[in-house]
């Protein structure tokens, strides 16, 4: 991944290391954070909002069904 910023578009590819084909993504993740190409959160920030909004609505379905002690381990498991 070659990182560059909104105003800085001109900057020239990676080459090609050991004859490998190189192939150009606009993001990678790492340490389950996304960054993409131009190291802006936007991508990052949408991927943990649907998991806490999946999570939420995990807990909002289960808590007619279940106590306390489960909807803590579901809250475990799906959002933090």
């Amino acid at each position: 991944m070659q990182f560059s910023t909104k105003q800085n578009k001109s900057v020239s590819p990676l080459e090609v290391i050991f004859n490998i084909r190189q192939i150009e993504v606009t993001t990678t993740v790492f340490l389950e954070l996304t960054i993409d190409n131009n190291l802006s959160w936007d991508t990052n920030v949408n991927i943990v909002a649907n998991k806490i909004t999946s999570g939420i609505f995990s807990l909002y379905k289960m808590s007619k069904l279940c106590g306390l002690e489960t909807l803590k381990i579901i809250y475990y498991a799906y959002i933090q």
